[in-house]
Protein backbone atom coordinates (compact mmCIF):
# COMPACT_ATOMS: atom_id res chain seq x y z
CA UNK A 1 0.00 0.00 0.00
CA UNK A 2 1.71 2.87 -1.13
CA UNK A 3 -0.24 5.50 1.46
CA UNK A 4 1.03 3.44 4.10
CA UNK A 5 4.57 4.49 2.88
CA UNK A 6 4.10 7.46 1.84
CA UNK A 7 2.61 7.93 6.32
CA UNK A 8 5.59 6.44 7.60
CA UNK A 9 8.29 8.25 5.12
CA UNK A 10 6.10 11.37 6.30
CA UNK A 11 6.68 10.83 9.99
CA UNK A 12 10.20 9.79 9.50
CA UNK A 13 11.00 13.23 7.82
CA UNK A 14 9.19 14.85 10.62
CA UNK A 15 10.91 13.50 13.16
CA UNK A 16 14.42 14.36 11.32
CA UNK A 17 13.36 17.71 11.10
CA UNK A 18 12.29 18.38 14.81
CA UNK A 19 15.78 16.68 15.78
CA UNK A 20 17.73 19.08 13.16
CA UNK A 21 15.74 21.89 14.52
CA UNK A 22 16.23 21.16 17.90
CA UNK A 23 19.77 21.09 17.50
CA UNK A 24 20.54 23.88 15.98
CA UNK A 25 18.51 26.01 18.71
CA UNK A 26 20.35 25.02 21.15
CA UNK A 27 23.46 25.87 19.24
CA UNK A 28 22.36 28.97 18.43
CA UNK A 29 20.89 29.22 22.37
CA UNK A 30 24.89 28.08 23.32
CA UNK A 31 25.67 31.45 21.20
CA UNK A 32 24.32 33.98 22.50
Amino acid sequence: KPALITLRNHLWLSKRLQKVSVSYYKRNKSDL
